[in-house]
C-alpha cells in the first residue's frame, strides 16, 4: 500500500481505512519500531513511520 506521507498520525491512518483498535494493537506491540508518541503525556498523538509499519503489516498478513 502507498501512503501519502512518510510519517502519519493514528487518525490519518484511520481515514485511510484502518480500524482504530487495529492501530492501537499495532502501536502497543512489544519491541515495535514504527510507532511513537509525540510527547511523554498519556494523551499525546501516536505517530507511525509508514514504511516500517507497512513492512510489519505485511509480515503479519503472511503469518
Amino acid at each position: 500500500m502507498k501512503y501519502p506521507k512518510p510519517i502519519m498520525s493514528l487518525s490519518e491512518l484511520e481515514k485511510l481505512g484502518f480500524r482504530r483498535d487495529y492501530l492501537y494493537q499495532m502501536a502497543h506491540r512489544r519491541n515495535q519500531k514504527y510507532a511513537t508518541r509525540t510527547s511523554d503525556k498519556k494523551r499525546a498523538k501516536i505517530m507511525f513511520d509508514t514504511d516500517r509499519f507497512e513492512r510489519e503489516r505485511m509480515k503479519m498478513t503472511v503469518l
